[in-house]
Parts: C-alpha cells; sequence; structure tokens
C-alpha cells in the first residue's frame, strides 16, 4: 500500500497518521504546515493545508500553471532535485531533514508556513517541538531565540570564551551523542510470532551507565582520628536530595583506614556498614576510597615488613564484608603504601576478579601559579600517572584511574585542556573517574578562562559546563563531586544550603542529569511491531499495552555502546519476555 494512502493503512499505529492528527487538534484551522515531499497524504487526517508533496504533481496534466509553481515547491523542500533535458527525473535530491533550523525558518517565511513535520532523528534545530513520536516531530518554523551572547570582554578574555564556547558546541556537545547513545530498534511479537501492532509502547531509562557520583558525609559520629578534616554527619534532606540526582558515590571519609580502625585490631565497621546499605538498598553504585589509608597512628610506627602485612590483611578483610556491594575499588591513593600495592592488588586480582581495582591522585587540568613548584608538567598535570606504569611494570595493572581535579581552588577550567589532560592519562589504558571534585560559590574565579568572582550562579553555570565535558569523554566512566552538603571539604562547594536546601547548580545538575540525558519514548506499535529510537547508555524498562487486552507489562534490558542493538520481546500468556 502506498505511503500516502493513510487511510488503507492501521491508524492506530502508524505515526504518520499520529502526526497528522496532533496537527489538526493542536494548530490553528488556518495553519499551513511545511511537509516532507514524501510519504505524502497528510492532508487527510490533519485537515490543514500544507506546502506541497510530490504525490500532487499528478494534477500536473490538468493544470500546466500548477506544475511550475508544484515543481518550485518540490525543488525547494528536496534540496538537489534535478532532471535532464528532456524532463526525466535524474535526481529527487535530499529532503527537509537535510536543512538547518535557520533554513527551514527562512523556507517556511518563503512558502507561508507556520508549521512543519520533520523526521524525528535527535537533531536540534533549535524549533519549538509540540509533538513527537518515534518517526515524526511537528514543530513550529520560528526558531528558538539565541543563547544570550557572552558578556563583552577584552582581547585575549574574549578569546577565551569564544574559544571554550566554540569547543563545547563543535566537540563537547557531537561527542556527549557519539559516545553516551547508541541506536536500538525494540520488535514484540504475539505468541504465534506475529507484529503486535497496534500496542502502546512505553520506554523509560531506569538507570545511566555512567557514574553520576557524590560523596557523603559520616552516617555517624566517626571516633577521632588523624585527618585534617573531620566530616560532619548526614542529616535526612541530604539522603533524599542525593537520590533526585545522583547513581553512584565515591565514599569519601567513612572508609578511611584511620576512621576505621583508630587502634589496632578493634576495627569498627558500623559507621561505614550504614554507608553501604544505604547505597545498596537505594541502587546507588560505590568506589572504595581507599584501601591503603590515610593510615592510623598506631600504622606510623611500623616498618615496611609489618606494613606489608598489615595492608594485605585489611584489604582482606575489607573485601570479605564488602566484596559482593562495592564494584570499583581505589587500592591507594596519593602513593601511601604504593610499595606495597603490588602484592595486594595481585592478591585481590586472584580473589576477586571481577572487582575493578584502580589508584588515585592529585592530578588537574591547570598549572595556574604552582607551575614553578613543578617545572615537569606531567608530575604538575598528571600527578599519578607514573605510578599506573609502575604497577603495569610490576606485573599488577590497575583498571582506572581516579583524576581528583580540585586544584587549583575556584578553577574555571578550559575544556580544551581538560580534554588534553583526559586524553593523556588514557593513553595508558584506564578508565578514568574524576573522583574528588569541586568549586566553591564565592572567591576569586582561577584559570585561562574567566576572570572576578564566583557567584552561585556561576557556579551552577560551571558545574554544568564541567560535567558535559566528562560526560562527553569517551574514557571517562564517572564524575564525582566531594560532597553535597554545605559543609564541605572545599569550603562552598556542595550543593545544599545551611537549611539543606538545593542551591542553583543542584537544579542544573538535576536538568541535565535526569531530564536531559535520560531518554523517554511513547507511541503505539506500527504494523511491523517494530519501533526505532537512539538512547542513552543505560537500564530501561519497556511497558507494551496490547489494544485488544488492555493489561500492562514490562520488562527490561540494557542498551550498551557498539552498534544498532535490536531488542526482540514477545507478548506470551499475558506475560512480556524478552
Amino acid at each position: 500500500v502506498a505511503a500516502g494512502v493513510s487511510g488503507q493503512r492501521d491508524a492506530a499505529a502508524d505515526p504518520w497518521v499520529e502526526v497528522q492528527r496532533v496537527a489538526r487538534d493542536r494548530t490553528p484551522k488556518d495553519a499551513v504546515i511545511l511537509v516532507p515531499a514524501d510519504p505524502g497524504g497528510f492532508r487527510l487526517q490533519s485537515d490543514r493545508a500544507i506546502t506541497g508533496e510530490w504525490r500532487d504533481g499528478t494534477q500536473q496534466f490538468f493544470n500546466p500553471t500548477f506544475s511550475h509553481a508544484w515543481w518550485r515547491r518540490m525543488e525547494a523542500v528536496q534540496p538537489g532535485l534535478t532532471v535532464d533535458a528532456d524532463g526525466q527525473l535524474v535526481s529527487r535530491g535530499g529532503s527537509l531533514a537535510d536543512l538547518t533550523g535557520p533554513e527551514l525558518a527562512t523556507l517556511a517565511a518563503q512558502l507561508r508556513a507556520d508549521y512543519t513535520v520533520l523526521p524525528a532523528d535527535g537533531r536540534d534545530r533549535r524549533l519549538p517541538v509540540l509533538f513527537s513520536n518515534t518517526e515524526w516531530i511537528l514543530a513550529r518554523t520560528k526558531p528558538l531565540p539565541e543563547p544570550p551572547p557572552e558578556p563583552p570582554a577584552a582581547g585575549a578574555a574574549h578569546a577565551a570564551i569564544a574559544a571554550e564556547a566554540r569547543f563545547m558546541r563543535e566537540v563537547v556537545e557531537p561527542n556527549i551523542r557519539r559516545h553516551r547513545q547508541s541506536d536500538a530498534v525494540v520488535s514484540v511479537v504475539d505468541a504465534d510470532g506475529r507484529p503486535l501492532k497496534g500496542a502502546a509502547f512505553a520506554i523509560r531509562q531506569t538507570r545511566q551507565a555512567f557514574g553520576f557520583g557524590c560523596s557523603l558525609d559520616h552516617f555517624i559520629e566517626p571516633p577521632a582520628y588523624s585527618w585534617e578534616f573531620k566530616a560532619p554527619v548526614v542529616v535526612p534532606q541530604q539522603l533524599e536530595r542525593f537520590k533526585e540526582v545522583f547513581n553512584y558515590s565515591i565514599i569519601a571519609y567513612s572508609a578511611k583506614w584511620c576512621a576505621i580502625e583508630p587502634e589496632e585490631g578493634r576495627p569498627q565497621f558500623e559507621n561505614l556498614d550504614r554507608y553501604v546499605a544505604w547505597c545498596a538498598t537505594n541502587g546507588i553504585g560505590m568506589q572504595f576510597h581507599f584501601v591503603s589509608g590515610y593510615l592510623p597512628e598506631w600504622m606510623k610506627t611500623k616498618n615496611d615488613a609489618q606494613r606489608q602485612a598489615l595492608f594485605l590483611a585489611h584489604a582482606q578483610r575489607l573485601v570479605a564484608r564488602y566484596g559482593d556491594r562495592i564494584h570499583d575499588w581505589q587500592v591507594v591513593n596519593e602513593k601511601h603504601l604504593l610499595a606495597q600495592a603490588p602484592a595486594v592488588i595481585r592478591w585481590m586480582r586472584e580473589a576477586r576478579p571481577d572487582l575493578s581495582l584502580g589508584i588515585a591522585d592529585c592530578a588537574r587540568f591547570y598549572a595556574g601559579r604552582d607551575a614553578h613548584d613543578f617545572p615537569d608538567a606531567e608530575s604538575n598535570l598528571l600527578r599519578g600517572m607514573r605510578e599506573v606504569r609502575w604497577l603495569r611494570d610490576q606485573g599488577t595493572p590497575v583498571d582506572f584511574f581516579g583524576f581528583h581535579g580540585h586544584r587549583p581552588f575556584g578553577l574555571w577550567a578550559d575544556p580544551a585542556n581538560i580534554y588534553a589532560s583526559l586524553d593523556a592519562c588514557a593513553k595508558d589504558g584506564v578508565r578514568l573517574f574524576i573522583t574528588e571534585y569541586g568549586v566553591p560559590d564565592r572567591g576569586p574565579i582561577v584559570g585561562p578562562v574567566r576572570t572576578g568572582q564566583w557567584t552561585p550562579e556561576l557556579q551552577a553555570e560551571y558545574y554544568g559546563r564541567f560535567f558535559k565535558v566528562c560526560f562527553s569523554h569517551p574514557a571517562v566512566a564517572g564524575v564525582n563531586i566531594w560532597g553535597i552538603g554545605p559543609r564541605t571539604w572545599i569550603q562552598n562547594a556542595g550543593l545544599l544550603d545551611r537549611a539543606f536546601q538545593p542551591v542553583p547548580a543542584f537544579y542544573t545538575l538535576k536538568r541535565l542529569i535526569r531530564d536531559e540525558w535520560m531518554t523517554r519514548l511513547d507511541g503505539r506499535l506500527p504494523l511491523d511491531g517494530r519501533t526505532s529510537f537512539r538512547g542513552f547508555h543505560g537500564t530501561y524498562e519497556l511497558a507494551v499495552t496490547p489494544r485488544d487486552s488492555g493489561e500492562t507489562r514490562t520488562c527490561t534490558f540494557d542498551l550498551a555502546p557498539g552498534t544498532t542493538q535490536v531488542l526482540r520481546f514477545a507478548w506470551r500468556d499475558g506475560q512480556l519476555a524478552h
């Protein structure tokens, strides 16, 4: 059946018919709609005037004057449309989908169209979208206003801001689509293997594969221990707000050796037990920070042989207690007990090959005023990568590197510099976590891009940019803010104020992580029982409601990196199975 003969198709299951009906219901009766040349028949269900379709060309045999106007319109909506000297069609050219937002707006103005229908290909043309389904979108032809320009700046400062914006636009945004999304086809059949046409479906992403993280404070008041910052105890408001945004947590304080065993031979696990239990109960992934320290005072009196034995015993005790719930383990941070680490890594590999092991250090994205203290650029910017290579030379390679990224404090980092540092680390074949991140909401801005003073609004803007940069880089597995509450190690870097209410940065991250970077899709299955989409990597739930039963059943699936995945589901005996 020709695609344009909408009356002969299963209307309830056809996205082309659905977008026509939405146009009928949501646009004025005198609206003119710019439509693609194919598949045709848009007038039938929309009851709206259109700019013209390929199948309108049949009228040229009855009205030669009409044929010239029709041909000009087909040339406009199909760039590259050509005929030979005998008037025979050579190429039908491109389509409306090939035009940018401004080009579409210009064409619509010429054809006096108020709305347009385009393929749902995921491109951002900055047109206000009224409706979308699996195949089509209905949008207004007047573009959204462009973001306000950056405030005027002079000389090099203006160039740095412009370069930052260009890098975000030309590198970061495309890389998010390239590295964090994949194409998928969902196919649903009945018990006899026939397409379950017309069934309503909903696809909802329930968890992201990427680690969007934040550290929490102690769950109970810890014993006194020797470390420069004694974190407070969490309050319920922090935990509830955490669940609104994050799916991952690096255990900042409760897992430190000095907090667990302030007295030799008398470990106290209740604080850490509660942290791990809360994360596991709420589906929060965890990274242990860190097995080798910070050392309790009594450990500092031990010789190297004693330290080796005690370090190994400490690791064995921790893995036995938490290895079934914590997947990622920092074995060493900032070189503490590095010389003894190979034996510990070797044992952990043999005992639990399913665990991911790594080390961390205070690598950074900008040398700044400290550059004179570290004349070797690698020592300054990539601190810790030499140790990654040293462990590999010992026959005990690690899986990931924890890149602190917080120094110099108050840094507004250039995204190109962030990429350069991440690229350099990734050359050693390790995954990367940004582990101890934070910028304040007050004080001077440091770095090559911006000047002036931090404000809560600038903190929110920068956190959003930084998460976008990290999310876009293919080697990064997660990014973690070093504290959610009002009192954090990096002062004023948290996401809640003293009344435990969200600051602007909280809402910026929530919008990105839980709205923009989560895939949701609704519609009805077409005649072949298949629907396609491009989604963010992670875990999904598919809900299907057949037309004849009215009962909804669900099934889960994972969308992983790679080529297009074909996901097949069957409705049998009132159940949906993958």
